[in-house]
């Protein structure tokens, strides 16, 4: 299987394919459980006007973004989301 040799791979690309599916694959179990969580709330609340909907929407936002920081990102990419909201906290 040439896609996943990873001896060819990395001496070509720089690149470790089964680390890389290995990433991929805990992105994926974090967004298909978040989806399916989103899934839930939609089917459990009602939301009955715009102001409800918009509550709803930045709440799951803010859960997204937080299990997505914790459990996806790895320590660089982390540090580039603290580097923006440093930014954002200076001029505020």
């Amino acid at each position: 299987m040439l896609l996943l040799d990873n001896t060819n791979s990395l001496k070509v690309t720089k690149l470790d394919i089964f680390r890389f599916w290995k990433e991929i694959g805990k992105i994926s179990i974090c967004v298909v459980c978040l989806t399916l969580l989103g899934y839930v709330l939609y089917n459990y609340y009602n939301v009955n006007n715009v102001v409800e909907f918009i509550i709803v929407i930045v709440t799951y936002t803010v859960i997204y973004s937080f299990v997505v920081y914790k459990l996806c990102m790895n320590l660089s990419e982390r540090e580039k989301v603290q580097k923006i909201f440093q930014k954002i906290v200076n001029v505020i």
